[in-house]
């Protein structure tokens, strides 16, 4: 299949079929019943163990979670239950987006539309792919053995995939702020 990578510059956005340059069949078939693995076994709190362990690999990134964090004695310190909103919010997303797998259009705009909110709290488009070792860590943890490289792979495309439909949405709301 080659590389996500390799094609990003070749993704026409309005072919309804544009997942597929990402992500194979037999990865999707992956991708969905892993995701039923995961949910069978996850903790209530895996989206805030996500953002937890994001914070510990880029500390930096705290100051963007204004509305998920407090401040004493100059040190931002993460609010548990706005974190853990939050991160529930990230989880049923990922759900939605495992579900509309096989409808791009649909999952397109909504990954489009979360971007440009997003922008508004400068969130820039070299930190979407971040996320996505601390949600890898979490599937790793969640299903140990069961989380295959072909998994792995497969969860990885389905993120650039996201993510790519997601800095469209940042890039698309910076142009209208200028």
């Amino acid at each position: 299949m080659g590389t996500a990578c390799s094609i990003y510059s070749k993704v026409d956005i309005t072919d309804n079929k544009q997942i597929k340059f990402f992500l194979s069949p037999d990865e999707t078939k992956l991708v969905k019943s892993s995701w039923k693995m995961f949910n069978k076994k996850k903790e209530k709190d895996t989206g805030l163990w996500i953002f937890n362990r994001f914070f510990q690999m880029h500390p930096e990134f705290k100051k963007l979670f204004t509305e998920q964090m407090t401040v004493e004695d100059n040190d931002l310190l993460v609010d548990e239950e706005k974190l853990r909103h939050h991160g529930n919010i990230v989880m049923e997303g990922l759900g939605a987006a495992v579900e509309s797998l096989d409808d791009s259009v649909f999952l397109s705009n909504v990954l489009v539309t979360m971007g440009e909110s997003h922008a508004r709290h400068n969130v820039k488009p070299e930190m979407v792919i971040l996320l996505w070792p601390a949600i890898r860590d979490a599937f790793n943890g969640c299903l140990g053995t069961d989380f295959t490289t072909q998994m792995s792979t497969a969860w990885e495309h389905v993120f650039e995939y996201m993510a790519t439909k997601f800095k469209e949405g940042l890039r698309k709301e910076s142009k209208h702020a200028r």
